[in-house]
């Protein structure tokens, strides 16, 4: 499938020729041939994870306190790996490997072994407790996108983000298409941090009432 893809998406500039390639970088982010973000964020973990030894003696320096760590944690590593998160179409997967970089960064920053957490029972509730109760991954991917969302909800109708977010292509997905969907990840993000409070008022009664979370077939939020 990628040889005969290769075969055909080729771009003559000049005297040469653009091969083409699975992954390219635009504005920092890679954008995959197949448009899944799982490249995209298996490379930023790496980036992320360098970028956490490079900061080795900050963590390990036991003059600097504590919660200097944890505000530097979130200002530096943290905002390098969610960097663009909010337009992610997360797996399941994704998310296990950005939960599992955070509960190892926090380990290295406290200095917590392995070997310490087993005999210990430290669960991760409990590892982000010591680290002043800090979020997971996907909380923190989930607030992102929900503040990103209501950014949108108040721009103008003729905002470039907006229309490409209430786009409908009324066709059944393809056998074989995407199945992770950046819509998909914002319903997730609304369920899991506003299960059972959402609530819209009615036009005619002008009361509350309760609105349920979820997409159908197509792809439309409801």
């Amino acid at each position: 499938m990628y040889d005969q893809i290769a075969e055909t998406q080729r771009a003559i500039i000049g005297d040469g020729y653009v091969e083409f390639t699975k992954h390219f970088i635009h504005l920092g982010s890679y954008v995959s041939y197949n448009l899944k973000d799982n490249y995209a964020i298996s490379q930023r973990i790496t980036k992320t994870f360098q970028n956490m030894g490079a900061m080795k003696n900050i963590w390990d320096d036991q003059h600097v306190d504590l919660y200097s760590k944890y505000l530097l944690f979130v200002a530096i590593p943290i905002n390098q790996l969610l960097w663009g998160c909010e337009s992610w179409a997360l797996k399941e997967t994704s998310l296990k490997d950005i939960d599992i970089f955070i509960t190892q960064s926090i380990r290295c920053i406290i200095g917590i072994s392995m070997s310490e957490v087993k005999e210990d029972k430290i669960t991760n509730k409990k590892l982000q407790a010591k680290f002043y109760n800090i979020q997971s991954g996907r909380s923190m991917i989930a607030a992102r996108q929900l503040q990103f969302l209501g950014k949108l909800v108040r721009s103008e109708n003729s905002s470039i983000p907006k229309q490409l977010l209430t786009a409908w292509v009324n066709h059944k997905r393809l056998r074989g298409g995407v199945l992770a969907t950046t819509k998909s990840s914002y319903v997730k993000s609304l369920q899991m941090l506003y299960p059972k409070n959402i609530y819209r008022i009615d036009e005619n009664s002008g009361k509350k009432v309760p609105v349920m979370i979820h997409m159908d077939r197509f792809g439309s939020l409801k």
